[in-house]
């Protein structure tokens, strides 16, 4: 007695799909993969819903794209492997604002900084501390 299954290939995973949807523990992402990997511009939701919306690289937030906390701080700018690194902005729920450089999720360089009183300074960071 022989007996043959004939099974089908799983799909590819080195194709590219746009409009894909992975959902994981209620954390959502639509938009581009690329071998498995989230690849190109896409959307992320966190459980906490906190969402990013922009580049991703290699499965990491890399390139331009905004991250918004579930607290409504909102940042806009360059990503690299995941971090706020180069050019951007963070503004607070307060009315406080930050334009300037970044460096591992960290304020670094020359820098302005806005308060919600209206007053405004320019300053120097390094490594996340104001220097005077």
């Amino acid at each position: 007695f022989f007996f043959l299954m004939i099974r089908r290939p799983p799909r590819s995973t080195q194709s590219r799909s746009s409009a894909a949807s992975d959902v994981y523990k209620r954390q959502v992402y639509k938009g581009d993969f690329y071998m498995g990997k989230r690849q190109g511009q896409g959307e992320r939701t966190w459980k906490d819903g906190s969402l990013y919306r922009g580049t991703w690289e290699n499965d990491l937030m890399d390139g331009i794209g905004e991250y918004i906390w579930k607290d409504g701080t909102q940042y806009t700018g360059q990503w690299s492997k995941g971090m706020m690194n180069g050019e951007g902005i963070m503004k607070w729920p307060d009315g406080q604002r930050y334009e300037g450089f970044w460096f591992n999720n960290l304020r670094h360089s020359k820098g302005r900084q806005f308060y919600s009183d209206g007053s405004q300074e320019r300053c120097e960071w390094i490594n996340g501390k104001k220097q005077s």
